[in-house]
């Protein structure tokens, strides 16, 4: 299966006109030359290492729906990595229509770009796998049908440290069924502690719910630890506990099972609750 990647991020490039005086000496004559550059419009397109530049006299939302039928329309295409940022309007062909596995934007208007991925992908691949964008352009009341709907809802969180106390408040409240977290910067044992302390205390997810964290591995056994020693009373009798599982009682009804394991060269932390 090919991958294919779309980004809309095709550069506007408007040349100034200007003169420019050049001097040239042949031998002990000087002399003057003026030039000119003409006012043009010009789309780039990039692939790989492979840039072409095309001259257009549209504007630039029908530059783009004109380049992306003679690129794509008609055709029904499949992506297994589909990457689409587009903050600006983007128009497309009607027949565009992609068969989406896994979906990731940059982009910083995410329901902008979901609107567009709702025109363009094909209904076979829906629900999609998975959907991975920047934390902070995560929306959490009335969110896009497509990260209702998303197998997996990918995060990536980047941990300034003016803004921490925020981030760990705002991801005490992500409640999509299946979320993984990626943390870009160090996440202290101290700061998950409290997203974890809010899953045991506070915040009711529904049964099924797992979430998983990428964290470093002595963060990982710290909290392990930490769990073991300050939340001992909950752990479910003649369930076998072993270093890499724990299950807690949280009420009458639910258990949640904590995790931790290696994928590859990183250390996951999983967060499930159960019956």
């Amino acid at each position: 299966m090919e991958t294919a990647r779309l980004v809309h991020n095709l550069t506007l490039q408007k040349s100034q006109r200007y003169s420019t005086r050049i001097w040239e000496s042949h031998g002990t004559i000087l002399k003057k030359l003026s030039y000119y550059v003409p006012e043009n419009n010009f789309i780039r397109l990039k692939i790989g290492k492979r840039v072409e530049v095309l001259e257009y006299q549209r504007k630039i939302h029908e530059a783009m729906k004109y380049l992306l039928g003679r690129l794509f329309g008609g055709r029904s295409l499949e992506a297994n990595q589909f990457s689409i940022g587009c903050d600006t309007v983007l128009r497309v062909p009607s027949t565009l229509k992609f068969r989406i596995e896994n979906l990731y934007t940059p982009s910083f208007k995410i329901a902008n770009t979901l609107d567009v991925v709702n025109q363009i992908v094909d209904n076979s691949s829906l629900p999609l796998s998975s959907l991975k964008y920047s934390f902070e352009n995560h929306i959490y009341h009335h969110p896009h049908s497509l990260v209702r709907t998303v197998k997996m809802l990918k995060l990536e969180v980047e941990m300034v440290p003016d803004y921490i106390s925020g981030i760990v408040s705002n991801l005490q409240m992500v409640d999509e069924k299946r979320a993984h977290i990626v943390f870009l910067g160090d996440c202290t044992s101290s700061n998950f502690l409290k997203i974890l302390a809010h899953w045991i205390l506070e915040f009711h997810r529904d049964i099924g719910t797992y979430h998983t964290y990428q964290l470093s591995e002595a963060v990982v056994d710290e909290v392990m630890i930490f769990v073991r020693t300050n939340y001992g009373v909950m752990i479910e009798a003649g369930l076998p506990q072993t270093t890499d599982q724990i299950t807690l009682n949280i009420n009458d009804t639910s258990s949640l099972v904590i995790s931790k394991f290696q994928q590859k060269e990183k250390w996951i932390f999983g967060l499930k609750m159960e019956h």
